[in-house]
């Protein structure tokens, strides 16, 4: 029994050791399995030491005087007994607290994100760095491949090739928790490979692995980066499914040559990609036809092909139907030898995307993140297809994920577009993070004033967005969108005489104002000239807007800037010549031009403080569309909020008072903790 309480107390003692290491040794059931064994053994202790306790002299012949030492032997036991049950108890309570409690290192819920550097070239033959490269960018699409793994691609890491910097400072730019840094060599038919990975917080090496073998075949390079890949995934307690195993482990091509022309033409296309080269696209070709030569079943080679023509289609002649067509033949070859190949699927998705085919491409897209939950291209096409279609919810969720799996050149640009999606969502902090991170990084002063533009308008602060606007005018005094924003907030704002100043300056003839301003600034022009007493040019204006929304509707060609405003700005006008039915009638329609059920926050704003409905703002009528728009706007609010919790993204978070001019930009150093 006192052998129990002693295997006990060690295990509490490796317990405690095991909960302040995270190096520690001890697996994971061993504090369990010992706890089990522990509390069973202090049961029987406990019922022997009530036996004892209450029957000290139970089995005991009394027909004689038992010996005055005996008795006191058996109090002594009695009490032993007791002792040991008080102790295993105490050891018990110890191992149940530890064993429910977190163990620090063991059962903590890892960030399983992680970035993969460039590989260096140790090869003394420069021309093996395709080969390097190609090692890297597999091991990349592997690690991919597991979906508890956050992995940002290539077009992310390649940006450190030639700029060396801290392993935290690049992490903290990559918003991952860990680094994969590696360097090869090839010489004749060996490669010589280190690996590691490093937790970025400390800047440690936590694991690393060094082959140096003999490659019969590009069956021994894949079985290198599946290992690899399985042993970070390990280290970072991520679960490799029986289908992410199987496609881990695959061999897409026996022959060694094929694999590395499709290493150079990968390069080639690659180097289109990052330095806008087109010269690239018919030597990567050649070498990825090449590899066709030597394996007429290798489909990632059909998959580069079709990569290719899609490139040539942006880059050379767009609206070119034979290089749409010969980008869909070789990718649906690629499919045929592999059906498992995400990367063939992302580029359908592309193709079907520009040809108008959204519900092929959206197909495409889930297929290619079934297989890849890491392919930002696809999560970038569905958040396009959501954009085309109204739905800023599915639209928020997708470009959410491309901003935290792709930091290349685009960056600035993907973060915007998710600064406004949480604008029209209700989540004007997160927001304001995104749009300021992108003015760091690209200081678009443009894209920076709309986001300050639409923001004072959500939240009925004016001034803020004329001042905005008024920053905007210096800079560029040709700017007559600007200037047709500040008259209309001055209108907003009731300021009338101040905007009767800029309208005499640039509106005064409505027959020279073209562009957007003619679309759908002509009311808010008019409305000025109203309100200072000059009711014919006013209805000259409306009259000039209610034209120009009638021509667009009756046309059916909605521009996206153009979309469901013509709608918006004929009820505008209606509402104020007090033609109420035509006013609503319009607004319904407004609505309904939504494809989606969801409605954004900047238009509830605009029905509650529009002043053009300020004569049938208490009707009826009006007042249902607004609670329509209103419940349409908070359905999406509430799934959006529900989907941030989910994700474990903070809602509050800590930051500065939203900046309202450039100049302060300028002094803004915080990091989103978003984006």
């Amino acid at each position: 029994m006192i052998l129990i309480v002693i295997v006990g107390i060690v295990t509490l003692i490796l317990g405690v050791i095991d909960k302040i290491s995270p190096f520690s040794i001890l697996p994971q059931w061993t504090i369990s399995l010992i706890l089990i064994i522990t509390i069973v053994g202090c049961i029987i202790a406990v019922v022997l030491s009530w036996v004892y306790n209450i029957h000290p002299v139970e089995d005991i012949d009394k027909t004689e005087s038992a010996p005055e030492s005996r008795a006191d032997y058996l109090s002594k036991s009695s009490k032993i007994w007791k002792t040991v049950s008080y102790i295993s108890f105490v050891v018990i309570a110890g191992l149940i607290v530890l064993n429910i409690s977190e163990r620090e290192g063991k059962n903590k819920i890892l960030d399983k994100s992680v970035a993969v550097l460039p590989f260096i070239n140790d090869s003394e033959d420069q021309e093996n760095e395709h080969f390097i490269n190609g090692i890297m960018e597999d091991l990349v699409i592997k690690l991919q491949t597991i979906k508890e793994l956050r992995v940002p691609g290539r077009t992310s890491t390649e940006q450190y090739r030639n700029s060396p910097r801290p392993i935290p400072e690049i992490a903290n730019e990559m918003n991952v928790a860990y680094i994969v840094e590696g360097r090869g060599q090839r010489y004749g038919d060996r490669i010589r490979l280190r690996v590691q990975l490093v937790e970025a917080a400390t800047d440690k090496h936590i694991w690393a692995d060094s082959f140096d073998e003999v490659i019969s075949g590009p069956e021994d390079i894949f079985r290198i980066q599946s290992q690899i890949a399985e042993s970070i995934a390990a280290e970072l307690e991520a679960v490799i499914t029986p289908e992410q195993k199987q496609l881990l482990e695959r061999v897409p091509t026996n022959n060694l040559t094929a694999y590395d022309f499709y290493q150079r033409g990968r390069e080639e296309a690659w180097n289109h990609v990052a330095n806008w080269d087109p010269e690239r696209l018919p030597v990567a070709e050649d070498y990825l036809r090449k590899a066709l030569q030597y394996d007429k079943n290798y489909a990632q080679a059909y998959s580069g092909l079709g990569q290719v023509y899609l490139f040539k289609w942006q880059w050379y002649v767009m609206n070119n139907q034979d290089y749409l067509d010969s980008a869909h033949f070789f990718l649906d070859k690629a499919l045929i030898y592999d059906s498992q190949l995400a990367e063939a699927y992302a580029y359908r998705g592309a193709l079907f995307s520009m040809s108008g085919e959204n519900e092929k491409a959206f197909a495409a897209y889930d297929n290619a993140l079934e297989l890849n939950p890491n392919e930002w291209q696809a999560y970038h096409g569905r958040y396009f297809h959501a954009m085309m279609h109204d739905d800023i919810v599915e639209a928020l969720k997708n470009v959410y994920m491309v901003a935290q799996l792709n930091h290349d050149r685009f960056y600035p640009a993907i973060l915007r577009s998710l600064g406004w999606l949480f604008k029209a969502n209700g989540f004007l902090d997160q927001a304001e993070h995104c749009y300021q991170d992108a003015f760091l990084l690209d200081p678009d002063t443009l894209s920076m004033c709309r986001s300050i533009v639409l923001q004072s308008e959500i939240i009925g602060d004016y001034s803020s967005a004329i001042e905005c606007l008024m920053e905007r005018y210096e800079n560029d005094q040709e700017d007559t969108a600007a200037i047709a924003d500040i008259v209309t907030f001055y209108g907003f704002s009731g300021e009338y005489e101040e905007a009767l100043k800029w309208c005499n300056e640039f509106f005064e003839d409505p027959a020279s104002i073209t562009g957007a301003t003619r679309s759908h600034s002509m009311h808010r022009i008019g409305f000025i000239y109203w309100e200072n007493g000059f009711k014919e040019m006013a209805d000259e204006f409306f009259a000039r807007q209610m034209e120009s929304s009638t021509a667009i509707i009756e046309s059916g060609k909605f521009s996206n800037y153009d979309d469901h405003n013509p709608y918006y700005d004929l009820a505008a006008v209606y509402a104020f010549k007090g033609e109420n039915d035509q006013a609503c009638e319009n607004l319904t329609l407004y609505l309904a031009s939504w494809e989606n059920e969801y409605i954004a926050l900047y238009i509830v704003s605009r029905l509650k403080n529009d002043p053009f409905f300020n004569k049938i703002r208490d009707e009826p009528e009006f007042q249902q569309i607004v609670r329509e728009a209103e419940s349409r706007y908070q359905a999406g609010h509430e799934e959006i909020r529900k989907w941030l919790e989910e994700k474990a993204i903070a809602l509050e978070p800590t930051m500065p008072e939203i900046l309202k001019s450039y100049s302060e930009l300028l002094f803004y150093k915080g990091k989103s903790t978003y984006c």
